[in-house]
């Protein structure tokens, strides 16, 4: 009989939140919307406690300090993002711009060699959403270009990772549909301006919740490079 592990049971916990927080979102109840003050601020921290049951030596690996990073400030971005404000909005993307530049630094620590050819989706995503956001007259276009300069930046240090590794599938992955969440909040935020679509916003946090997971348990399922 298989007993699962410990990460094991974690997994589940985190999947069965991921599952209600995105039910929730597609909710316009006021049910729904307690409900997701309970879930979505828990997300983060059970994959912060499923990478530490992993083993003691993860917070000590330069790949599992900027997951671990990027996940605290991950949390503090899905709290702020939980009210509906102009000033709630910019600092949600202050915490997650943090994020990527924490997985960033993650990612570079587990590349033995850069490579520009690697990076190009990240460079065309750059180049088409950065300068779309910024010719915006709100005021909301200037922090959604420098995040979005962030993101693509995170995008391009994951492409980086080596994909024939186990490590290197999942995180490019991950990166991708952290990069898919957030192109479907721009969507929602600046070409819908703002009317809400409730298959949108749990598409947002069903890609969301899977681009994490990958990138957390990706970051540190191998050996850091530069501890050997």
């Amino acid at each position: 009989m298989h007993h699962m592990s410990r990460t094991e049971r974690v997994d589940r916990v985190y999947l069965a939140l991921s599952i209600a927080d995105t039910v929730a979102a597609a909710g316009d109840s006021h049910g729904s919307r307690a409900l997701r003050r309970v879930t979505k601020p828990l997300l983060m921290p059970t994959l912060m406690v499923r990478l530490l049951l992993g083993g003691p030596g993860v917070a000590r690996t330069r790949p599992g300090q900027g997951a671990l990073a990027g996940l605290a400030l991950s949390t503090v971005g899905d709290v702020a993002l939980l009210e509906e404000d102009d000033r709630s909005f910019v600092a949600g993307l202050s915490a997650f711009l943090t994020a990527h530049l924490a997985y960033t630094g993650a990612f570079l620590s587990m590349c033995q060699r850069l490579s520009l050819r690697r990076a190009l989706p990240a460079v065309v995503v750059a180049g088409v959403v950065v300068p779309s956001l910024a010719r915006r007259s709100d005021r909301m276009a200037l922090p959604a270009a420098l995040y979005a300069t962030a993101i693509s930046g995170m995008l391009a240090a994951a492409l980086q990772v080596d994909r024939g590794t186990p490590a290197g599938r999942r995180i490019s992955s991950g990166a991708m549909l952290f990069v898919l969440s957030d192109s479907l909040i721009g969507l929602g935020r600046f070409l819908l301006s703002g009317r809400r679509s409730p298959g949108l916003d749990a598409a947002v946090m069903a890609t969301y919740t899977a681009g994490q997971w990958l990138i957390a348990t990706g970051a540190t399922s191998g050996p850091d490079p530069l501890q050997r």
